[in-house]
């Protein structure tokens, strides 16, 4: 009787234990704080991330050069949390291989208004994202650097709106959005093997707007449009080796 009796104690305050409460997100904004506030200042930044799945070799990336150079260059930046774009990306494709957050990312953590990085939760706590890798198989031809460049002429700053879908390693296309930041012009750059096609749409009233897409070291489309809602398209089908 004794004995059932303290199982049925222990059984009883497991059941009626009070869940541990998540982590705020102004409380991780804190704790993002506190660590460039802390007397060894990599090692509380490292603290900070999700490092599980990840590969030795990624993890000495993260020791050396991102942790180190990308973070601990603040001493004590502004932290703030931002959404992330509705055209947010999580797979990114660099040579032969294929790189994915490590924690489905909610939002970005973002120091002193400049560096962004992605941020998840897991057991009830924040953490800045690491990613994993997988090897391509089988491994892509080498990226070459691929530059998409809108420039508006005009004033005010010519509007528009449009894409790039480009071809990575992996075989798979990205949709890269090509943004109105309100300055007549953009350039998108990205190391992948080549361009797919794009679009893009003039929405002022005035001024013209040109579109130049380089693969590598060669130019490989270049157009100028003048008419309002006049559109720029670009496809092809194949790279150009």
């Amino acid at each position: 009787m004794h004995y059932a009796f303290v199982a049925c104690l222990c059984l009883l305050m497991v059941v009626t234990c009070p869940p541990v409460r998540a982590e705020s997100k102004k409380a991780f904004v804190e704790r993002v704080r506190a660590a460039y506030r802390a007397p060894d200042k990599l090692a509380a930044l490292k603290r900070l991330f999700y490092l599980a799945d990840v590969d030795g070799e990624t993890r000495r990336s993260y020791d050396r050069r991102i942790i180190g150079r990308m973070f601990g260059k603040y001493d004590a930046p502004e932290v703030t949390l931002e959404p992330l774009p509705n055209d947010f990306n999580p797979v990114q494709v660099i040579g032969a291989f294929e790189y994915r957050p490590n924690v489905k990312p909610l939002g970005y953590v973002v120091l002193a208004g400049r560096t962004k990085v992605p941020y998840g939760q897991r057991d009830g706590r924040y953490f800045l994202t690491a990613v994993t890798r997988t090897r391509i198989s089988p491994a892509p031809r080498p990226d070459r650097m691929l530059q998409m460049m809108v420039i508006g002429f005009g004033h005010p700053p010519v509007r528009y709106r449009g894409y790039c879908d480009i071809m990575q390693g992996n075989g798979k296309v990205r949709r890269m959005v090509l943004e109105d930041q309100g300055r007549g012009g953009n350039t998108a750059i990205i190391s992948a093997q080549y361009i797919v096609g794009c679009e893009l749409i003039k929405k002022s009233g005035r001024g013209a707007l040109s579109l130049r897409l380089q693969e590598g070291e060669v130019v490989v489309f270049r157009r100028r449009v003048t008419a309002p809602d006049a559109s720029i398209t670009y496809r092809r089908s194949a790279p150009k080796r």
